[in-house]
């Protein structure tokens, strides 16, 4: 997605939108002319586009509830139920849930937006630098769990260590949930709902798929789950509720070892 950041900054793309609108000549160039004087001001880093340092003060928050997710690269869109209105918010990668009530500002606002990541068209979107995200209990390496709360900014985490939570039997669990509990939940049949991030097709005659939901982390390499199915009709970006057997520490050859896998998934499209 930072490729595709770029690219709705990039003049030439704002060019293209500007031609597609129905202004006249002098509006377009009024228009073309502030939206390359906003990317040299960006490029000599006056203007922080994602996170970090801002100028302006008092930025607005919007609130809304998470309805979807698409992750892409070290970032995440996300649907949201804006006080009943489906928006599309774009933030980088954080631990967010489907069913999370977040804060976002609407400084930067695209339309037509199409992401080559995703290869999806976005009507209009937003892309948040200041993001509030709920408190959420994650397992640490040590044992410990987390309580994370991100406010304000990307890039802005606090970290508070609570006691130990124990194993409890649930209709669905997290992806961070499935790795913690992998030992207790070995052999037995798991449900979970998530995005479907990749889908690789009749490859030792199943389907492997990776499927994400925001929880976990990239560094403790406990937020992507794989799952295999004899064969499937799902895509990428399909919200699905799968179901299969958990297997742990299984190693198929030529260097693939995976900690969690689930097997013989069954998936149903939400």
């Amino acid at each position: 997605m930072i490729n595709d950041f770029q690219k709705a900054m990039d003049s030439r793309h704002a060019a293209k939108n500007l031609i597609r609108t129905k202004l006249s000549p002098l509006k377009r160039y009024s228009l073309l002319a502030t939206a390359l004087g906003a990317l040299l001001y960006a490029e000599q880093g006056k203007i922080d586009m994602h996170g970090g340092k801002d100028t302006a003060q008092n930025v607005q928050i919007f609130y809304g509830k998470v309805l979807e997710i698409k992750s892409a690269q070290r970032y995440k869109y996300l649907k949201v139920d804006e006080g009943g209105k489906e928006i599309w918010v774009a933030i980088a990668d954080a631990p967010v849930s489907i069913g999370d009530k977040i804060g976002y500002d609407k400084k930067t606002i695209m339309k037509n937006f199409k992401s080559e990541a995703l290869d999806k068209e976005f009507a209009e979107i937003i892309f948040a630098s200041k993001v509030q995200l709920p408190q959420k209990k994650i397992q640490t390496l040590g044992g410990m769990i987390k309580s994370t709360a991100k406010t304000t900014t990307n890039d802005n985490i606090d970290d508070q260590s609570t006691s130990s939570e124990s194993f409890s039997k649930q209709d669905t669990y997290t992806i961070e949930e499935i790795y913690r509990w992998k030992d207790k939940l070995s052999n037995q049949t798991v449900a979970i709902k998530g995005n479907i991030t990749k889908v690789s097709k009749n490859i030792m005659n199943k389907d492997w798929i990776h499927l994400v939901d925001g929880t976990g982390n990239k560094a403790d390499k406990n937020n992507d789950l794989i799952l295999t199915a004899a064969s499937t009709d799902i895509k990428v970006g399909d919200v699905v509720i799968a179901k299969g057997k958990l297997a742990i520490d299984q190693d198929i050859g030529s260097g693939y070892f995976y900690k969690v896998i689930i097997e013989d998934a069954e998936f149903s499209k939400q």
